[in-house]
C-alpha cells in the first residue's frame, strides 16, 4: 500500500491573519485541529482559529493530551 500526502508548513508572525486564504488554496473538505489539553483554549487561539475557518468543517481532536516529548 502506498500513501502520499504532500505537506506545506507555514510559520511566522501574523500568519493567522492569512489562514483563511491559505486554507482556501487547498479546498479542503474537512480540517483536523489537534491541540493540547488547555493551551489553545486558555490563550484564545482556538477561537481565533475557528473563526478563521468558519467556512469549513473543523474536527477538534483532544485525544493527544498525554503525549510527552522524549
Amino acid at each position: 500500500m502506498k500513501y502520499y500526502m504532500p505537506t506545506k508548513i507555514y510559520f511566522g508572525n501574523f500568519l493567522l491573519n492569512e489562514l483563511g486564504d491559505l486554507v482556501k488554496e487547498n479546498s479542503p473538505r474537512n480540517i483536523l485541529l489537534v491541540t493540547g489539553k488547555n493551551f489553545a483554549r486558555k490563550t484564545g487561539l482556538r477561537e481565533i482559529l475557528l473563526k478563521s475557518l468558519k467556512d469549513y468543517q473543523v474536527i477538534i481532536d483532544k485525544s493527544v493530551n498525554d503525549v510527552r516529548p522524549y
